[in-house]
């Protein structure tokens, strides 16, 4: 086993920064919601535009997650006495709760600020080979093909330009959603809470996507699976005659070769009953703002958090509907069973296919072969976005 991480393992990435409260550890006996009433309600109020398995998952992992960050230093309790006789306190346990008091359905995390700080204690304890700031840039496949059993990955060290090459008889994706590519400045907006972390850029979605992986609610309308009368509807009627696209959109991407038939078209969309909301689940979106939120799309998976792809498991915010930092946690630790076992008991040796690595590489380290500079920065990726 090894670790993967874009940033610091220990401060760094998302929820780096700390964690204040602890979704649904609904298996606690101070818990007055079950995972079933909890699944159902969230079915109800996001009007079934969310994935019941994650969640259900987080509910059941989730107090397990949180005992296991306790063993390895995690303080949640109150022992000290701090709140006791608050009504938010379990009196037998320590145990704070936060928003419902009586449901009991979520923990205050005391010492939450440097929760990574514990999981990053546990895995050097293990002696988990930690690989830090690589990105990671491409997941590799059984004969360099698409669609094909998922052998590794290739990643390039952000500060010395190192190139990894990994061969793994399974793989867990878990690099939480894209964020900085549609917001450059948090200045301009105000709220930083909508940047995860500078590092959240979506290569876990890019690098699925690219190996075959199969996604849903993502930020393209499908046009090519959809019926053809509602695809010549859609690109060539609406979008053919809206004033804001039917210049830069229809007449540009049509002189470009943009064909419905078999392209994506990318359009910020929600879907149907979503627009009966506040704009968004949580928040409304400050103007201009696009891109993918919590609760929103990404890679399907079973109930083992596998892809449709052999050997791939995913975890987190890149699954559908992937919410928090609990159930990251939570859908971590199930996921990395299922994929644990998969290697031990089902997958052959992984084989690397050269020419596909050699095509990673080049695409790497293609910027530095440039002469004249880049031709966006972030701030220019972000408008691009926009």
């Amino acid at each position: 086993m090894v670790v993967v991480d874009k940033g610091p393992i220990k401060t760094g990435v998302s929820g780096g920064a700390g964690c204040d409260h602890w979704n649904y550890p609904l298996t606690t006996p101070f818990s007055k919601i079950t995972p079933e009433e909890l699944v159902d309600f969230v079915d109800f109020v996001t009007y079934g535009w969310f994935c019941g398995i994650g969640l259900y998952i987080q509910c059941r992992e989730s107090w397990d997650c949180l005992l296991d960050a306790e063993r390895w230093g995690l303080p949640p309790r109150d022992v000290d006495g701090e709140s006791k006789g608050s009504g938010f306190r379990d009196e037998e346990t320590g145990i704070l709760f936060a928003y419902n008091h009586d449901n009991r359905h979520i923990v205050r995390v005391r010492g939450g600020a440097r929760i990574k700080e514990y999981y990053h204690r546990e895995l050097r304890r293990l002696g988990v080979p930690l690989y830090e700031r690589v990105m990671a840039t491409s997941l590799l496949t059984e004969g360099g093909k698409e669609g094909a059993r998922v052998v590794g990955a290739t990643g390039l060290n952000v500060r010395t330009g190192e190139f990894y090459i990994f061969k793994a008889k399974s793989t867990v994706l878990c690099m939480s959603i894209a964020s900085s590519p549609w917001i450059f400045s948090t200045e301009s907006m105000g709220a930083g809470m909508h940047v995860i972390d500078p590092d959240c850029t979506g290569e876990g979605f890019s690098v699925a996507w690219n190996a075959g992986a199969e996604l849903t609610l993502p930020l393209y309308d499908d046009l090519p699976g959809i019926p053809e009368d509602e695809r010549r509807a859609i690109f060539g009627l609406m979008v053919g005659n809206e004033g804001r696209t039917r210049v830069p959109i229809y007449e540009n991407y049509s002189q470009w070769g943009f064909d419905p038939h078999k392209d994506l078209l990318p359009v910020p969309i929600h879907p149907a009953d979503r627009y009966k909301m506040p704009a968004w689940l949580f928040y409304k979106p400050p103007e201009r703002y696009r891109g993918p939120a919590i609760l929103g799309g990404g890679l399907m998976y079973d109930w083992d958090l596998k892809t449709n792809l052999e050997g791939l498991y995913v975890a987190g915010m890149n699954g559908f509907c992937g919410i928090d930092h609990s159930q990251a946690a939570a859908t971590g630790r199930y996921a990395g069973r299922k994929a644990a076992d998969y290697a031990l008991r089902e997958a052959p040796a992984p084989a690397i296919h050269r020419d596909q690595v050699e095509r990673e590489k080049a695409k790497g380290y293609g910027p530095i072969e440039r002469d004249n500079g880049m031709e966006r920065g972030p701030r220019g990726c972000c408008y691009v976005m926009q």
